[in-house]
């Protein structure tokens, strides 16, 4: 059964590792670059914003997804106004 809520401290890792290989599978960063330690850094995301995760026990890896939500004032904002939130890290 899927279940969609904010991540576990256990998951963050692969959290990150499942950022990482998403973005570089699908072509938009090379496995090198600085991006790369940010993805990976999910306890430090995990500080400053909310990171949900898309679940299914039922597979042998149950992360199945992921997003950032940075809310109005977070340092991983990038594009939002001062009183809005974003999604990022997809």
């Amino acid at each position: 059964m899927l279940e969609i809520r904010l991540a576990r401290s256990e998951e963050l890792a692969e959290v990150g590792r499942l950022t990482v290989a998403a973005y570089v599978g699908d072509g938009y960063l090379h496995k090198d670059a600085d991006y790369v330690l940010q993805l990976l850094d999910t306890p430090g995301r995990a500080r400053d914003s909310e990171i949900w995760v898309a679940l299914d026990e039922s597979v042998g890896n149950p992360v199945l997804g992921a997003v950032t939500f940075c809310p109005a004032g977070s340092t991983y904002r990038e594009i939002g106004h001062d009183d809005e939130g974003e999604f990022r890290m997809l």
